[in-house]
């Protein structure tokens, strides 16, 4: 925790594209769950000629008591079923990949700006540091360091960020329709969620210290390729290639 609020000061002065992305995936997912809305009119009405000619139905607003019919969302000119439909469809569609690419571009922004800030900021700290400092860690462990392990960094705070935003708000809409449509049925949903997130936790756990392993092997394999390459004239020298190689 201590970390991530560490990590949070080199966002803050990416803030405002940050909050325009988190705005953007919430309409990613009100996107995905009108997608949802719209398989009922497709069996309902499209695909049944002898349904009467109402208003479409969507969904009803919980604190208002309002619903808010598809006809609502479309011009007054467009009657047809048919037509309603098609254009709910496409245009739900055209607009989630809008808000889905700039809400991505925005994150990935802020992710990639932060972590350049943060490399720099440990570049120069590494390079004010005196001859005992360098005597102790290998040149290998510290180009891993500012290369591969801020790069993990970079990939949380921009593609994951992203993907977790976006889920996030589906989900949360998703079970809004759900408990509007049935309660009954969002309840049992929502204790089959103690199954999943467990194995998840536990799962990501288990991923977490495999990756702590894999950056201490790069970081180990870039000090060696390092030494190696750097000394190759030692190395041929003493005809040390073969114990290099099982290095």
């Amino acid at each position: 925790m201590k970390e991530s609020l560490r990590i949070l000061r080199y966002v803050r002065p990416y803030a405002l594209p940050l909050l325009l992305a988190v705005v953007l995936m919430a309409g990613v997912g009100i996107m995905q769950t009108l997608m949802a809305l719209l398989i009922a009119p497709v069996f309902d009405r499209v695909l049944n000629p002898a349904a009467p000619n109402i208003p479409i139905p969507l969904f009803t607003l919980p604190l208002l008591h309002r619903t808010v019919y598809l006809n609502d969302l479309l011009p007054s000119y467009i009657h047809n079923v048919w037509t309603m439909v098609a254009a709910g469809i496409l245009l739900v569609f055209l607009l989630r990949g809008l808000f889905d690419y700039t809400g991505n571009y925005l994150v990935n922004y802020a992710g990639f700006s932060a972590v350049t800030d943060l490399r720099q900021r440990v570049f120069d700290k590494v390079l004010r540091h005196g001859a005992e400092f360098f005597e102790s860690h290998s040149t290998g462990r510290l180009m891993s360091s500012i290369m591969n392990d801020i790069e993990k960094i970079q990939v949380a705070s921009s593609q994951i960020l992203a993907d977790l935003l976006r889920q996030s708000f589906t989900a949360i809409f998703l079970m809004f329709v759900v408990l509007e449509r049935d309660w009954r049925l969002g309840v049992v949903s929502l204790t089959l969620l103690p199954f999943v997130l467990v194995p998840t936790v536990r799962i990501g756990k288990r991923i977490r210290r495999i990756t702590r392993r894999a950056q201490d092997d790069t970081a180990e394999l870039n000090q060696i390729l390092q030494e190696t390459l750097s000394g190759h004239q030692v190395v041929r020298a003493f005809g040390a290639e073969e114990y290099e190689s099982r290095r």
